[in-house]
């Protein structure tokens, strides 16, 4: 889950202030009413990053437009904000929804003119975003991200200019005993100039009133069959929300509306008894407590769940339960055990004092032992795993999930509850007390429903669902009148039966029903979002609203939508008629153009086996004459200047067999000399020569000397973790600190709390494939393989387009299957399924179409023959690339570069024994040094390679030319691989990982003899 200090809340948190007054002629004063007891959501925020930072920008104006029918609403924002920045900027805007929230709508101004945004696959709506911004260009881009999470990436942002937002989200509307409100969350932290508001309520028989909150004057008048409520003011301080009441809702408890495509849809909402009475549930003898203590629960509502907790340990006296807790983060901890009643208070001040810290994997939850013997399980969790296996496993006994997050992944949770007889409890909506009595009470609940005059498969939800209260179920009509009868009850056993007719003469119109049972059928295949991620895709495109497969996106030119095969909304009809025009001849074009790709890239492979057979004869120069640096950035338009580093870390120091060695895997301490593999002179048989010192690889020691670091190290080693939480509260923030801090610990000797703190990269950013690749290539290098491919298939999911996420994923593999192999038994077989898809992901880089990185194909065919005498070792009988492209080419070194950030030019420099230097400009030296293409616009990887290598000291160096990215990027983290004896027997990996920021200046990352 994301931490992040301004999150944009129900799609509206808007400022708030205001006083209330008694309005309507059925109105009653405020203070009658009982207002739901809801928790308080951030103000919107459209945040830029300022160096490690993020802040948001000041916000101008606020344009709300709400409409109510029957018990939902559809609010639509318009935001204008002020960037007082001497720069153009990137933007972030986010806002986690409440349970049942859907962004129906989105638009951008563009030239002055609000533009609408389109439904597009979200892969290929990211895609165009960031091409776009390449370009300098202003798309606008609303994208899901997981759990309840929404973003919108905003850009340009004018220097000392602004940029409007316009957002539209489907929700229901709250409920309590006190019956059923419309909330409108009002918080920001400044006045808003210019802000203004207009509710309607259709078809309201009774006055809505206005229960709390809101500007100060808000009435409602009769309008036609709605009620409207009108209000404008300037300089508004808007500092509560606002709950408008809605008297006679639950005494219509149907809505009909006919959409645009001429279907029917209606929604009803069933305040149902619930089983009162019902209930059996005796006192359990013990119960097992698993508590979510990640990262993403340092802002959590965590005492509104010891509340709940409190009162229901309470409700068990006099009786003795005994309680086993676990405590988890990125893996659990073990078990603790309680004896109620006399240690329910060490228990609660245990919970409450249990730090938050790492990754959220909801796989740690495993039942072994006694766990698996008790009556009951208590789960708190926001549900957002993002570390590793996502699925508890052994939760026989009833599980009760309580969470009180506003961000959560309620379908993954409502889930893990339903499997095991057990209940959901969103405390967003429901009140502890409330929660408390429910807990180990047999869950009553939606079984099924039947009739007739409806689509029997358009009904939503299609599967038993809990009931607190009130049930809503959503569907199409196919007759003029319609009959549904919903059965309740406890299990299969039906306890109760209600009827409800449906009239198509009732229908209003409009698109909020039809868009509300598509989210309802949504939330229904969200229980297995990979495996119904097609479903989730189409129905997402069909009515226009974001999932976790489909965003939203603005463009402005027909060039662009054309370039990118977008058809422009429909609100820019002319455009639409030269956009089809266009594409039928585009579609023409393409035909002509078509060239076979194979024949490309064995043209550069052949090129690439005729060097690596070439001699080169050992010979010293006089003096390097590199190209001025400073000259090679005037011929691209760049900024010149090399690099200060940071930081660098060593990781790890492995041959084939070293893989899997555990965090902090195999090695020797900084600035150690490792001896690396026997000398050369063999080749690829694997022979070692005698009379020859074995090569070796000196990385430059590093000492960041960093405040954090320095308070930490300060203290005791009883201490430090302390320390570090505390200094994480200044600088949790930013990757370095994390990494530098994981690097302390894992020295200090304890890779389980280096780890954990490794995790919270995981937690930083929810989808950030930059974040998640330092994290997936960390995990890679400390022997953490099963952990770093689950990373990198996040990775792949986030950026298809780019063919290092699926190197990144294949390297991975191969050495886990290299380390499976040598495990031997059962291991084995997995060895050769991961050998089999990482030769089938390397040929998908060599073969696909990639814009911005040509010649990757040739990297990846020396890792694809690289894997495959050891594939075939393993069972794998055939390749997945043309005959014509297999030829295994061993290397004396080999020296691989990648990083993090798009858009960044690094570079790789060799200067070999001879006195010559290799880089992008001289990339073919005299005694055989390779320098690959130079990936000037993101990630690499850069190699140097050279088969037969000159006996001598090759001095390893990097240098950052500047990044064009928009934002005001912090550091970017580089990984450097160097190989010795690549491709044969004795191969040696030492890898480095180095955090660069533009500084004039070079830097020296090893030193390697051979």
């Amino acid at each position: 889950m994301k931490i992040s200090t301004f999150l944009l809340a129900t799609l509206l948190c808007l400022p708030t202030a205001l006083a209330q007054a008694p309005v309507g002629p059925n109105a009653r004063p405020p203070a009658q009413i009982a207002v739901p007891d809801l928790p308080h959501l951030p103000p919107p925020a459209l945040m830029v990053r300022q160096g490690d930072r993020s802040q948001p920008l000041e916000i101008r104006r606020v344009q709300i437009e709400a409409r109510v029918l029957g018990h939902l609403s559809e609010t639509t924002m318009t935001m204008t904000f002020y960037n007082p920045n001497a720069r153009v900027m990137e933007g972030d805007l986010y806002f986690p929804l409440q349970e049942g929230t859907t962004v129906s709508g989105y638009a951008l101004d563009i030239g002055g003119v609000m533009v609408d945004g389109v439904v597009v696959g979200k892969d290929e709506a990211r895609q165009v975003f960031e091409a776009e911004v390449r370009k300098g260009v202003d798309p606008g881009l609303v994208e899901w991200t997981g759990g309840s999470n929404f973003k919108t990436r905003i850009f340009p942002i004018p220097a000392k200019g602004t940029r409007t937002i316009r957002v539209s989200v489907v929700a229901e509307v709250a409920s309590s005993e006190a019956g059923s409100f419309y909330h409108l969350p009002l918080a920001f932290r400044d006045p808003v100039d210019h802000f203004s508001l207009r509710l309607e309520v259709v078809k309201a028989i009774a006055a809505p009133v206005v229960a709390a909150g809101g500007p100060k004057g808000l009435k409602f008048g009769r309008t036609r069959d709605s009620w409207v409520a009108d209000a404008s003011l300037r300089k508004a301080r808007l500092n509560e929300d606002l709950f408008v009441a809605l008297p006679d809702l639950d005494k219509r408890p149907v809505r009909v509306q006919q959409a645009p495509d001429g279907g029917v849809y209606f929604a009803i909402r069933d305040r149902v008894p619930g089983g009162k009475g019902q209930a059996t549930g005796d006192a359990p003898d013990s119960l097992a407590i698993y508590w979510d203590a990640s990262a993403s629960r340092t802002t959590a509502a965590t005492q509104r769940e010891l509340d709940v907790l409190d009162r229901y340990l309470r409700s068990l006296e006099p009786a003795k339960v005994t309680v086993h807790l676990v405590v988890f983060r990125d893996k659990a901890e073990r078990t603790r055990r309680f004896n109620l009643p006399a240690q329910r208070t060490r228990l609660l001040h245990t919970l409450a004092n249990t730090e938050t810290d790492g990754g959220t994997q909801l796989g740690a939850i495993v039942a072994r032992g006694a766990l698996k013997s008790v009556d009951l399980n208590l789960l708190f969790s926001d549900g957002v795993s993002n570390f590793g296996d996502e699925d508890p496993r052994n939760l026989a006994a009833p599980t009760y999930v309580i969470n009180a997050a506003t961000t959560a992944s309620h379908p993954a949770l409502r889930h893990i509850a339903m499997r095991s007889g057990g209940a959901y409890f969103n405390l967003q909506r429901l009140a502890p007390e409330v929660v408390a009595a429910r807990i180990g009470q047999p869950v009553f609940g939606f079984i099924a429903a039947r009739g007739q005059g409806f689509e029997p498969n358009s009904l939503h939800p299609a599967m038993p669902t809990p009931v607190h209260g009130t049930f809503d179920l959503a569907g199409r009509m196919t007759a003029e009148r319609a009959t549904i009868t919903l059965s309740y009850g406890y299990g299969r056993r039906v306890t109760h039966e209600r009827t409800i007719e449906l009239h198509r003469g009732d229908a209003t119109s409009g698109n909020l029903l039809r868009r509300y049972q598509a989210q309802k059928a949504i939330d229904d295949l969200m229980v297995f979002p990979e495996r119904n991620a097609d479903a989730i895709t189409a129905i997402g495109r069909e009515h226009a609203i974001v999932t976790p497969g489909t965003s939203l996106i603005v463009l402005e030119t027909l060039h662009q939508y054309v370039q990118h095969g977008i058809r422009p909304p429909a609100g820019l009809a002319k455009m639409r008629k030269r956009y089809d025009k266009a594409m039928a001849q585009r579609a023409v074009q393409e035909k002509k153009e078509e060239a076979s790709k194979l024949d490309r890239i064995l043209k550069l492979w052949r090129k690439r086996v005729t060097w690596w057979k070439k001699r080169f004869k050992p010979q010293k120069i006089r003096k390097a004459k590199p190209k001025k640096m400073a000259a090679r950035a005037r011929s691209r338009g760049r900024r010149s200047g090399s690099a200060r580093a940071e930081a660098m870390e060593m990781a790890d120091v492995d041959g084939l067999a070293a893989a899997g060695s555990g965090f902090g895997g195999g090695g020797a301490a900084l600035g150690m000399m490792a001896r690396a593999a026997p000398p050369p002179a063999a080749r690829s048989k694997g022979k070692v020569a005698s009379g020859r010192p074995a090569p070796t690889i000196a990385l430059k020691p590093w000492d960041p000397k960093t405040p954090y670091l320095r308070a930490i190290r300060k203290a005791p080693r009883a201490r430090q973790y302390a320390r570090y939480l505390q200094q994480r509260k200044a600088h949790g923030t930013t990757p370095a600190f994390f990494l530098d801090c994981a690097h302390h610990f894992r020295k200090k000797g304890q890779p389980a709390l280096a780890l954990r703190i490794l995790s919270n990269l995981a937690e930083l950013e929810l989808e950030n494939p930059a974040l998640l690749r330092v994290l997936g290539h960390q995990l890679a290098r400390t022997g953490r393989l099963d952990l770093a491919a689950t990373v990198f298939q996040r990775v792949i999911r986030l950026r298809p387009e780019e063919p290092q996420s699926f190197r990144d994923l294949a390297l991975v593999l191969a050495r886990r299957a290299d380390r499976d192999w040598k495990a031997g038994g059962t291991a084995r077989k997995r060895s050769r399924s991961d050998y089999r898809r990482a030769l089938k992901l390397l040929a998908k880089v060599v073969m696909e179409k990639w814009d911005r990185f040509n010649e990757i194909e040739v990297i990846a065919l020396t890792e694809l023959n690289d894997i495959l005498p050891r594939a075939r070792r393993a069972g794998v009988k055939s390749a997945p690339v043309d005959k014509r492209l297999l030829k295994h080419l061993d290397m004396d070194l080999r020296v691989v570069m990648s990083w993090d950030a798009d858009m960044t030019d690094m570079d790789l420099h060799i200067i070999e024994p001879s006195g010559e230097e290799a880089y992008y400009s001289n990339n073919r030296t005299r005694i055989g040094g390779l320098v690959s293409r130079d990936f000037t616009q993101g990630y690499g990887p850069e190699v140097y390679n050279i088969h037969r290598a000159m006996r001598g000291k090759y001095i390893l160096r990097t240098k950052f030319y500047g990044a064009s990215a928009a934002k005001l990027a912090g550091a970017v983290t580089l990984q450097v691989d160097i190989y010795t004896h690549y491709g044969r027997p004795t191969q040696k990996r030492r890898s480095v990982t180095l955090r660069l920021t533009e500084k004039k200046e070079t830097f020296t990352v090893a030193e390697v003899v051979l």
